[in-house]
């Protein structure tokens, strides 16, 4: 059995151990690409992006992405945390540190694969419900539904490198 093997099989048979750390970077994810697609409407490509509407769309997506670091990283600790006995008996088997830090570096890649994953599709679902609630913020814009692949392509560039970030910080 391969490391990623093992640690799949970690996740598949515990995954109620994994549910509020996958949940949390789900809801992550979800938050980002609403945000993004919104900012990546075509009918906003007429607003400038020094004007106020741009400033704070710009600034959405930022606050939501410090929040999604903050969010995941304080996630992942806990997840850790609660995990303690797992990893004080694979160190007793005599499992090496280098192993655990693959271990909890792959573990931490697939479920944030799985979450980019459900939460672009959860995002799809409520856009147009998000764009109505935008429309009628901002009024006087059309915001009607498209499919975003900007907003598509930043998320997975973004939180993907966030995740990938975080897997590396996480066994430190």
């Amino acid at each position: 059995m391969t490391l990623f093997n093992f640690a799949y099989n970690n996740i598949r048979r515990d995954f109620k151990t994994y549910l509020y750390h996958f949940l949390s970077c789900v809801f992550s994810v979800f938050i980002f690409f609403l945000f993004s697609s919104l900012a990546t409407h075509p009918a906003l490509q007429i607003v400038d992006k020094g004007s106020t509407i741009g400033i704070i769309l710009f600034m959405a997506s930022i606050v939501s992405m410090m929040f999604s670091f903050v969010l995941i990283l304080y996630s992942v600790g806990n997840f850790l945390k609660n995990r303690s006995k797992q990893f004080a008996i694979l160190n007793i088997i005599g499992a090496s540190k280098k192993q655990f830090k693959r271990l909890i570096f792959l573990e931490n890649i697939i479920i944030s694969s799985f979450a980019l994953l459900v939460g672009i599709i959860t995002g799809l679902v409520f856009s147009k419900f998000f764009l109505m609630i935008a429309q009628g913020m901002i009024g006087g814009l059309n915001l009607y539904f498209y499919f975003p692949f900007k907003a598509l392509t930043m998320t997975l560039l973004l939180m993907g490198g966030l995740f990938f970030i975080i897997a590396l910080l996480a066994p430190v």
